[in-house]
């Protein structure tokens, strides 16, 4: 009775176990939990377990031999945050989805393609990803997150996609290597420091404005005293204040629609061409900035 009974255990044991790699083989690699989405049509990576390494995101999955193989369509809010010793992770054709803080603080990630399909990347989903030095934005996405590659201090140059309308605030906040930019005609709104860096920083050279452009954010060009001109379009009908923050006598800003000083100032008010500092007795104060200010008129 005691050996059937032994039997019996260790038979249960091989069948939970032979399940559990079964599970693991059909996705590909044991680094992932799924939820069922959509109505039951797809799936989300819903908690990446990889620690370390190369992480291959499938492109299918089946909990078992019994089920359908469907698509993996969304990657999960937090789903590879801190997961700080991961180098590379491919993201296949059928995820449209990456949501926020996806993959916030990899901070050994290198690089990452982000394939087309995706149309949405959330807040903050490659925020802090120290060692990220390039990433590709698809086209298809039209909105670039708040926060989306906050403090990504490696990444050296970066193509905004023709369809993106929206550069949410902080979306590159603190990126002190980028070198270059390329903003497409389409993008309407520049958020509250889009591109600020807190210390000054002369790595970037030149940036250009599109005409569709109308909002630009508090302190979207912050710190960037490494650009030598600037031109403002006529189309921009707002401009936040410290827009221009630290600019130095070296640094010239062409405006176009306005002819001098008073003109811009009715339409925007007059800290966007200013700065705060600490003045006497430790209050804070405005003054002008010192870069050079060219009014084109109509």
């Amino acid at each position: 009775m005691k050996k059937i009974c032994v039997l019996i255990v260790l038979a249960l044991i091989f069948t939970t176990c032979s399940a559990s790699a079964q599970e693991q083989r059909l996705t590909g690699t044991d680094s992932f939990r799924f939820t069922l989405i959509d109505g039951g049509t797809a799936y989300r990576v819903s908690v990446g377990t990889a620690t370390a390494g190369v992480v291959n995101i499938p492109a299918y999955y089946r909990p078992d031999t019994r089920s359908s193989y469907l698509p993996v369509t969304e990657i999960s809010e937090g789903a590879f945050r801190e997961r700080e010793n991961i180098t590379a992770i491919t993201i296949p054709s059928t995820v449209t989805y990456i949501r926020n803080r996806a993959f916030q603080k990899c901070t050994s990630l290198t690089s990452v393609i982000i394939p087309v399909g995706v149309t949405r990347i959330g807040d903050s989903a490659f925020a802090e990803c120290t060692s990220l030095a390039s990433v590709t934005i698809p086209v298809g996405v039209t909105v670039i997150f708040s926060d989306t590659f906050n403090y990504c201090t490696r990444l050296t140059s970066i193509v905004i996609p023709v369809g993106v309308t929206h550069i949410g605030d902080n979306a590159f906040r603190d990126c002190y290597s980028l070198t270059s930019i390329i903003i497409p005609e389409g993008v309407t709104y520049i958020g509250d420091g889009a591109f600020l860096v807190q210390v000054k920083d002369e790595n970037l050279t030149s940036i250009t404005i599109p005409s569709t452009v109308t909002n630009i954010g508090v302190r979207a060009f912050y710190g960037r005293t490494g650009i030598t001109s600037i031109t403002i379009p006529s189309s921009v009908t707002k401009i936040g204040r410290e827009a221009f923050h630290d600019w130095t006598a070296s640094q010239t800003i062409n405006v176009e629609g306005h002819a001098n000083r008073t003109s811009a100032d009715r339409a925007w008010g007059s800290e966007w061409r200013m700065e705060q500092y600490v003045g006497r007795n430790n209050q804070w104060q405005n003054r002008n900035i010192s870069a050079q200010i060219n009014y084109l008129g109509q």
